[in-house]
């Protein structure tokens, strides 16, 4: 806290200057100027797919702007944000400062930051984007980042008859694999993303650091890009899960993944009416399940199985690092679907006998803990899981067998879980709806069971 207020009070002005767009080869080539008083400088990149007669609508780049700034804005939490290239009215300030505020909570919870006022917006110009939309849109766009929910949804969803297409943010070698396993390959829309050098800088001097609503900064991309190329659906791969909060800071609730839950869909679908004007349907087709009944439905696709990764702290080698609550997460998810052989080859070993992932897994359960801040399942559902893994071996480590045996399991609830509270088109919903019963009843195989 002492480290915030001092950085707060040495810069007390974040300014988003300008933009800058340029079309090169059926690409736009895109750069934000930000500047922290006194004379620190920004000047990050994005490189979207745009057709060369597309015209760019302004407004879409001059937001996407505001979504990047926060990267740059958190490193000293500056008292005012000052507008040089456009503006925001009364309730898109509101907008804004509520994604500040709730998608910077895991950022304020690990910096042990208490803050009642974010900051104030101004400006220097009067300028304002007047947009009608004038392109025909058709067709869907499917996010896909190289893990199973993604991996899932392409598989679910493929068509031939229908226009489709995946987009994919600074690819990876599993993003790739899982979009030529679902038969993605050719109809890819890539973009790519380049930090300035300096953020990093800043962060070894000491300057503060921390998560980012990075999932918010993709519906931005995502939508824009969908709009640049005449796609009218924007397609996630969030599940009902993304919306339990992992702990608490000073009484505010501290979600991971605040930008997959339903109520940052809600809200970006409001703004996507209200003020970005575009004809495109941002929803998530998994919003009904819960991450556990997405293992299961995954598990039935050996080819995906092999080619993705969730790791982040091994995704830049493709690998699975093994110790990791987010590998402790996948593993407990996938355990009771999957038979030994197929784990291995997965993760490399049995997971549950090593100590961190036991711990990782007791923090994933446990109410008294602080839920790992990764992209996890309920407690509730990572409980099932456990029980189902309990149900399969007779020789679970005993710090799980004592969890379990403090803990309640409802089976049904979760076995026969659907999430209302979605924005699913009415073919989506039939289509994911026919699937179930997703998880059959356990049969143990333990005789103390």
């Amino acid at each position: 806290m002492s480290k915030f207020l001092e950085l707060r009070t040495k810069h007390r002005c974040f300014t988003y200057r300008n933009f800058s767009c340029v079309k090169e080869n059926s690409r736009l080539k895109i750069q934000f100027h930000f500047i922290i008083d006194p004379e620190i400088e920004f000047k990050p990149t994005l490189d979207l797919p745009c057709p060369p007669e597309m015209e760019v609508p302004e407004h879409l780049i001059f937001n996407i702007g505001l979504i990047e700034s926060i990267s740059y804005w958190k490193s000293c939490c500056c008292p005012e944000y000052i507008i040089e290239c456009g503006t925001l009215n009364f309730l898109e300030e509101i907008w804004w400062k509520q994604l500040f505020l709730n998608g910077l909570s895991e950022f304020f919870f690990t910096n042990k930051i208490e803050l009642e006022e974010l900051f104030d917006f101004s400006y220097t110009t009067e300028k304002t984007f007047d947009f009608t939309p004038t392109v025909e849109c058709n067709g869907e766009l499917i996010l896909v980042g190289g893990g199973k929910d993604s991996a899932l949804t392409m598989e679910l969803l493929r068509d031939p008859k229908k226009r489709q297409a995946v987009f994919v943010l600074n690819s990876s070698k599993s993003s790739d694999r899982t979009i030529f396993n679902a038969g993605f390959t050719g109809k890819e829309l890539k973009a790519s993303r380049t930090i300035d050098a300096k953020l990093l800088e800043l962060n070894k001097l000491g300057y503060l650091n921390g998560h980012t609503p990075f999932s918010a900064y993709l519906a931005f991309i995502s939508t824009t890009t969908a709009y640049l190329n005449s796609f009218s659906e924007v397609i996630l791969s969030n599940e009902a899960s993304a919306s339990e909060t992992n702990t608490l800071n000073y009484k505010i609730p501290v979600n991971h993944q605040y930008s997959k839950s339903i109520e940052f869909e809600e809200n970006f679908r409001n703004y996507l009416e209200t003020s970005l004007n575009i004809p495109v349907n941002y929803y998530s087709f998994l919003r009904p399940l819960l991450e556990t009944q997405i293992a299961a439905l995954f598990s039935r696709y050996p080819a995906q199985l092999k080619d993705f990764r969730s790791c982040n702290v091994g995704q830049k080698e493709d690998r699975w690092c093994g110790e990791c609550s987010k590998c402790a997460f996948v593993y407990l998810m996938l355990f009771p679907y999957l038979d030994s052989l197929q784990l291995k080859e997965i993760f490399g070993s049995d997971l549950f006998l090593r100590e961190s992932i036991q711990n990782h897994i007791i923090a994933l359960i446990d109410p008294e803990k602080v839920k790992p801040l990764e992209c996890v399942g309920t407690r509730a559902e990572s409980a099932l899981s456990l029980k189902l893994a309990q149900n399969k071996i007779n020789n679970l480590p005993a710090p799980l067998t004592e969890l379990l045996e403090k803990t309640e399991i409802d089976f049904g609830l979760i076995a026969e879980y659907w999430n209302s509270d979605n924005f699913l088109p009415s073919e989506k919903f039939i289509l994911l709806r026919s699937l179930f019963p997703i998880i059959d009843a356990p049969t143990s195989k333990n005789p103390n069971n």
